[in-house]
């Protein structure tokens, strides 16, 4: 049987990625994100959502049918894996152009396009705080989505926080 937990290195029986892939991960985000800040591609926004929703879809349904009922204990995605740079890839292209006509949601945007990068370097720090509190919990895996969206949540509050103050300290 396909072992989903190793999506990252396996993408269909006998096609496997290769193991550099976990360490050049960030740069294809970075050349990824160059490409479409140079290019400014257009993509029509129902097939992105479309395609976006139907990849969760998948991903969902796989990880439910790993659980079998019970906690989880395999992901099928990974940080660091395909599934998860396709969706973050899609999340970017849909908004990534909206114009809003609304100053404080534009300077909100900013701030966070600003401090994206504090965000993920402190991300991997401020998880050892916050998933104990949420994910340590032996719950059935059908229950574990509605502790996961309150831990990415904090985990993305307290990395703007950290990135703002370090903002604000460089202008010291």
């Amino acid at each position: 049987m396909f072992d989903f937990s190793s999506f990252n290195n396996k993408f269909i029986e006998g096609f496997a990625l290769p193991g550099f892939w976990v360490t050049l991960y960030p740069i294809c985000y970075f050349l990824i994100g160059k490409f479409i800040k140079e290019y400014q591609p257009k993509f029509n926004k129902f097939y992105l959502i479309t395609t976006l929703i139907l990849l969760l879809l998948v991903e969902t349904i796989i990880e439910v049918g790993q659980a079998s009922g019970s906690v989880y204990t395999v992901f099928f995605g990974y940080r660091f894996s395909l599934p998860v740079m396709i969706c973050s890839v899609l999340i970017f292209l849909i908004l990534y152009d909206i114009k809003s006509k609304k100053s404080t949601i534009n300077k909100l945007f900013m701030n966070i396009s600003i401090v994206t990068f504090d965000i993920y370097l402190v991300s991997r720090t401020v998880q050892h705080f916050v998933y104990p509190y949420f994910l340590n919990i032996d719950i059935p895996s059908h229950r574990c989505v509605l502790y996961l969206f309150p831990a990415i949540l904090s985990i993305l509050i307290i990395g703007f926080i950290i990135g703002m103050i370090r903002k604000k300290l460089i202008k010291i």
